[in-house]
């Protein structure tokens, strides 16, 4: 039986700890998930938490964020979170199913108001800089494997990935998979 837990501080209720989000050093949130969740619909309250996100990557004040300290908050909190509010209910009304992210349209470019837009997690994911076939020549994709560029045709496909394509090309998934095999071979 779980005894342990704490009392959230937005509803004022002891709950048992499996109600509270754990963070990475093992202390438990102070609100529950059930107010967390309550509390994320509403779009001025994600604004704000959005607003707080962007604003504190930036300062980089816990060192883990470095890529970030080029960018500069071009725009106000209170027009932000303005911006922020009427366009996640748009977004959210249109996709309910998906996890909104706050985006900068040209990852180059600042955090200002013709610069930002709000798309899915996911996609916002596979738009980072690293990701080279958000870079690639038309009908090349980018083989993790070999380190180079190479015709689409010679991938195999993945549903995940940013292009519908594996992250090998079959060139390098036929070698990696006959070294596996050679491998369990060698170990019977």
């Amino acid at each position: 039986m779980d005894t342990i837990g704490r009392i959230c501080t937005k509803c004022k209720r002891w709950k048992k700890s499996k109600r509270f989000h754990q963070r990475s050093n093992g202390v438990l949130q102070t609100r529950c998930k059930r107010c967390l969740s309550k509390e994320y619909k509403d779009p001025k309250k994600w604004a704000q938490a959005a607003w707080f996100r962007i604003y504190h990557r930036l300062q980089n004040k816990n060192g883990n964020n470095p890529s970030y300290e080029k960018f500069e908050l071009r725009i106000g909190r209170r027009e932000f979170e303005q911006w922020c509010a009427v366009t996640y209910a748009e977004w959210v009304a249109k996709n309910p199913d998906d996890k909104p992210s706050v985006d900068r349209k040209d990852p180059h470019g600042h955090y200002e108001r013709g610069n930002l837009q709000i798309l899915s997690m996911v996609e916002n994911g596979r738009k980072r800089l690293f990701n080279k076939n958000l870079w690639a020549p038309p009908g090349k994709s980018w083989c993790r494997k070999c380190s180079r560029f190479r015709s689409a045709k010679l991938f195999g496909r993945h549903p995940h990935s940013m292009n519908g394509l594996a992250y090998n090309c079959k060139l390098c998934v036929s070698e990696i998979n006959r070294l596996e095999h050679l491998k369990r071979k060698n170990r019977r």
